[in-house]
């Protein structure tokens, strides 16, 4: 290729098969030279942005960017800046991730897992411990005369002892047990490997518990709290997320008509 001159001039077509640099700061290390030490380092960044970007929890991008900067710093100022940089991008990317995840799954009044997480998460459950053969049991707890209260003190008085139920629930939670809000005044726990009885048994002091407990609102004393729970088992009170369910809602209803604060279970179960 020639000038206006007529003087032969050199031409590189740029390579388009490289991916971008993966963090700013970086491009000029690769402007000085195409030396193989500029190639190792750029194979570097690209290597720890996809590492990065496949990480499915903060935690675990935090580790791996720790891991990668103190094996990888200390080659150049240029290089370490890069590196820096990239795992910081890498970081953030993955904590607005998560967050956005969580803003799905979770109830922002509670921070429970909500209803759509639980009947995926239920459904997987049952996959689990149906090859492994594995009972588990589901309780669904129903806070008893809510209406009254949120009639009688407002809605702020219902959303915090909603709230109250929920960090009871956290509280008793045992091993891999997996509390949610169906919605309302309703909860469910997931209890894998448990059955009905012993489900039952590990519910009884939440729900003495949750009697005892004093929720205050606006410098009064709200009044006692208590709750109806209905507990099914896999599978002998269903084998599926809605067969399971709603045996765990009809014994939460056994527990409403024989007087509420009380724990039921299906009337032909083996609890």
């Amino acid at each position: 290729m020639c000038n206006d001159r007529g003087d032969a001039v050199s031409h590189t077509i740029p390579d388009r098969s490289r991916p971008p640099w993966p963090a700013e700061g970086a491009a000029s290390a690769a402007a000085v030279d195409d030396s193989a030490l500029i190639r190792d380092e750029y194979a570097s960044l690209w290597r720890l942005a996809l590492d990065l970007q496949a990480c499915g929890t903060v935690a675990e991008a935090e580790a791996l960017a720790a891991r990668a900067l103190a094996a990888e710093r200390g080659r150049r100022p240029v290089f370490d800046r890069a590196i820096t940089e990239t795992a910081e991008r890498g970081l953030e990317t993955v904590r607005e991730r998560e967050q956005l995840r969580s803003l799905a799954i979770r109830d922002p009044l509670t921070g429970l897992y909500n209803r759509r997480f639980m009947e995926e998460e239920l459904a997987r459950q049952l996959s689990h411990v149906r090859r492994e053969g594995r009972p588990l049991a589901v309780a669904m707890l129903d806070l008893d005369h809510f209406r009254d209260c949120n009639d009688r003190h407002g809605h702020r008085a219902g959303d915090l002892v909603l709230r109250s139920l929920a960090v009871l629930l956290q509280g008793f939670r045992q091993g891999s047990d997996i509390p949610c809000r169906y919605g309302g005044e309703e909860f469910v726990l997931i209890m894998p490997g448990a059955t009905g009885a012993e489900a039952v048994n590990r519910l009884e002091p939440l729900r003495r518990r949750l009697a005892e407990t004093g929720v205050h609102h606006e410098g009064r004393l709200l009044q006692p709290l208590t709750a109806s729970i209905g507990v099914a088992e896999f599978p002998f009170d269903g084998e599926d997320v809605e067969a399971l369910l709603d045996s765990a809602d009809q014994a939460m209803y056994r527990a409403k008509r024989g007087g509420r604060n009380r724990i039921c279970v299906p009337a032909d179960g083996r609890a």
